[in-house]
Formats: C-alpha cells, structure tokens, sequence
C-alpha cells in the first residue's frame, strides 16, 4: 500500500514534506435542514488532535452531545471510555456511528473527567506528571469542552446520506505549561474544533468487533469499540470498504486484496479487529488500505505495548512506551520498557505484507508490540510479535538535496527529542540526520527550511540514509 501512503502524505504539499505545523477535521454533511418529522440519519464522529507538549494526555470522555439548531440535545455516547488525545495528532478514531434525528446541528459538546486523569509533559527530554488546572487554579474536576458548528457550516443529518464530523480537541491551544513546576503545572482554557468537509488527510482507525464480511460486496463490517474500549457497549456498526489493494494481517499472516477477506471471513465473529483507511470524499464510503484481525489485533489477547525504539544493544530494545494496553481494555501508561526480540517469531510493517526479522528494527523506529508485560522487572516478556509502524521526523534541511538524500538536523522523532535517541545501531547523527525521498518531489524545499518526513527508520544492522516506504 505504498500508493495510498503516497497520496496521503503529497496531499500535505510537496510529497512528504511540509513545512508547518498542521491540524484538520474531516466529515462531511449532506441534506438540507427541512426534513420530515420524525426522521433519522446516522451521523459518523471521529476524535483527532493537534500536536502539543504532552506525551499522555488520557481523561475519561463522560459524553458527547449534538445541539440542534432549534435546542434540542442528542447523546450519541452510549458509555464513558477514557481516551489519550496525545496518541491521536497522527490519526483520527472513528469514535461512534449514531441514529439521529434529521435536521441540522450547530453545537458539539464533550463532558471530560479530569478526577482521575494521567497527564505527562516532556521535560528536559523526559516525561514529567502534570497537574492541570483551571484559570483560576483551581483544580479540574468534570468539565464541558463545546464547539459551534454554525460559524463555518452545520452538520446536517439526513435520512440515508451518513454524516461525518471529526472534532480536535487541540491540546497545543488549550493549554499553557509551566514544566519548571513539580509536579508540572497545566492550566486548560480548553478550544474544540470541528469540520464537516472531509478536507482532512490524516488516516482514520476504525476498532471493533467483526459484524460480518461480504466477499460479494467487498466490505467488513464492524461493531465500533473505539479506544481499546473492552467488548462491550453499542457505539454502532460501520461498514469499511476494500479493494484489490488493502494489505491484511491475519493471525500474524500477511495477504493482500480477495485473499485477505477471504481469511478474514474465516475469522470468529465477534472477534476483533482493527481498520485503517480514509473517508472517499465523494461516496463517502469508509475505504480500506490496512485491516488487522485476530491474534494481530493490538490487545485483544496479548498485552500491547507502542512506543519508539530509543535505544538497540544487540537483541535487547529500550522502547519509549506511550501505552500498554491489557486484553481487558486497561491503559497503562509507563516510561521505558525492555523488549528482548532474540526469539521473536513474527515482525512485520504497516503497509506491506512482506516478511521481515528483528534485524528490520533500529532506534527511532515506532513500534507496537505484543507479548506478556511484567510489571516487576518493567519489560515485555516472550513477544509474538513486532510491528513497525510509520514514524515521523522533524528537523530543519542543513544543506542542498543530493540526489536522493535530504539532511536534517532532526529536533523530533515521533515526538520525542532527537538528543532521547542513541544510534550507534544505525551510525545516524542527529546532527546530519539522511532521509533517503527516492521517489518523492520536494519541490522548494531547500537549507533552512523546516520540514516533517514520514517513513520507517533503516535497518539496524546498515547505516542510513532512512528509508520512506516503497514496499
């Protein structure tokens, strides 16, 4: 699936490469406002955010509602599920699929509880607890965070034309941080944003348990659980659309198009299952690139642990872990991990189903992991499974492109500041970090400039340039 990755990242500007921090909602809207009493239309939400300080932000979503335009409030949370917006700036979640009543809305409204939320900051290259207050400082309780949909365009909800609106709780705006404090001092003027276009290039995640697949009609359908949210709860069904292209990983197997759905069909029902794909703007139909299932389903029957390599000694990995996840939904929020992947059977990367070893993984790579963690010594014990996941540097061009290779002096990777990592295993420099943009156009782009690259780090056994998927 390199050409969907591809689209996805030319559609920022100069294929891969943009030069300013960026935030966007997609959805869509359709109908009119004068619709028949009586009459529903699903509408489809999706949760994002925009990049920040925060390594954790996870708080209890208590309820979202939608205000209509003549004050009538719908609920279409059917329970309270605890959500980390830090793990979102790089993709939207498609959170609930919900019958409502027709007509237009022009107000989104979520209820979050603070009480017993884990917040961390990056400090000095570490993560540090936070507190966050109000503008009075007072501690923060359950809150309301609310948008009105009117000043841009309402979402209008119409019998058989499903809507979409993705709300981004953008944690960069809302907040000030005072790191120097102990514990670290964040005070919220919360700002929620809200598009009902579609205009939004991040990839968007479907979660759920398997509904059924129709091989006829090419479609997987879901029944939503966003969020690691356990197996249980009604937060809809939703249909995703494949095609000849749509890379599978079933069970830790890999396949490719009719192949894929048709072991996916052999699956239990009600067996979980993870989607990746994109809104098609003009049928919007959810479409496909990446579909997950069974065993390779973060946390359906191993613990799950995602996070970046900061470090490589031989066959031992010191991951910088942002969650783990346990098979019965319970996040658990930990700094470094030790991963040994000398035995490992399986290790695989997102959009392809070629095979790859532990020799694949190197410092810098994202990576999610399935195995047995153990809190007592901090490490994840008999993995199963790796899988490298797309990662994202930013840094400033030091020099000229050289043919294929454009040199950074990185800031970030994947967040995290470039001095966390140490890459003796791949002989890279933070200083003149190389990204191999075989295939790319980065039209302008010159010494000087800042930019964000999206790809997979290089093997660790060679040395860089880093590598952009062409698998």
């Amino acid at each position: 699936m390199q050409t969907y990755l591809w689209r996805f990242m030319r559609r920022f500007g100069a294929l891969g490469l943009f030069l300013t921090s960026l935030f966007a909602l997609s959805g869509c809207g359709g109908g009119s406002g004068d619709t028949p009493a009586g009459s529903t239309g699903e509408v489809v939400i999706g949760l994002t955010d925009a990049e920040g300080d925060f390594l954790t932000y996870a708080v209890d979503v208590k309820q979202l509602t939608l205000t209509k335009a003549n004050g009538a409030v719908v609920n279409v949370l059917p329970q309270a599920t605890r959500v980390d917006f830090a793990q979102y700036t790089e993709l939207t979640e498609l959170f609930t699929a919900a019958t409502v009543p027709a007509g237009q809305y022009t107000k989104a409204t979520l209820t979050l509880d603070y009480s017993t939320a884990d917040i961390q900051v990056e400090a000095g290259g570490s993560a540090k607890k936070a507190e966050v207050k109000d503008s009075n400082g007072n501690p923060i309780g359950i809150t309301e965070v609310q948008v009105t949909l009117e000043n841009a365009s309402p979402l209008v909800v119409a019998p058989g034309i499903p809507a979409h609106l993705t709300l981004d709780f953008d944690l960069e705006s809302s907040h000030s941080v005072n790191t120097a404090a102990t514990p670290a001092q964040v005070t919220l003027n919360p700002i929620l944003i809200a598009d009902v276009k579609l205009e939004d290039p991040k990839p968007h995640r479907m979660r759920g348990l398997l509904a059924g697949v129709d091989q006829n009609a090419a479609r997987i359908d879901l029944n939503i659980r966003p969020f690691y949210t356990p197996d249980n709860g009604a937060f809809g069904q939703l249909g995703a659309y494949v095609d000849d292209q749509t890379v599978y990983e079933i069970d830790g197997q890999g396949y490719t198009g009719s192949a894929g759905l048709a072991a996916l069909a052999k699956e239990t029902p009600n067996s979980w299952v993870v989607v990746h794909g994109a809104i098609n703007t003009v049928t919007k139909r959810f479409e496909a690139s990446e579909v997950y299932g069974g065993s390779s389903v973060p946390g359906s029957q191993y613990d799950m642990v995602t996070g970046v390599v900061i470090a490589r000694n031989g066959d031992s990995l010191t991951v910088n872990a942002g969650s783990i996840v346990k098979p019965d939904g319970t996040l658990i929020f930990k700094e470094n991990i030790t991963v040994d992947v000398s035995a490992i059977s399986k290790v695989t990367r997102q959009l392809s189903k070629d095979p790859f070893t532990k020799n694949d993984i190197s410092v810098g790579q994202r990576l999610m992991l399935l195995g047995a963690w153990n809190p007592n010594t901090n490490s994840l014990d008999s993995p199963v499974l790796a899988r490298m996941l797309i990662s994202q540097i930013s840094g400033t061009v030091v020099q000229p492109i050289s043919g294929n290779t454009l040199t950074l002096a990185l800031h970030y990777l994947n967040g995290r500041p470039a001095g966390q990592y140490k890459f003796t295993d791949t002989g890279a420099s933070a200083a003149s970090y190389e990204v191999d943009i075989t295939g790319l156009m980065p039209n302008g782009v010159t010494a000087g400039d800042a930019v964000r690259v999206r790809g997979f780090a290089p093997p660790s056994a060679h040395p860089p340039p880093t590598s952009l998927p062409r698998r």
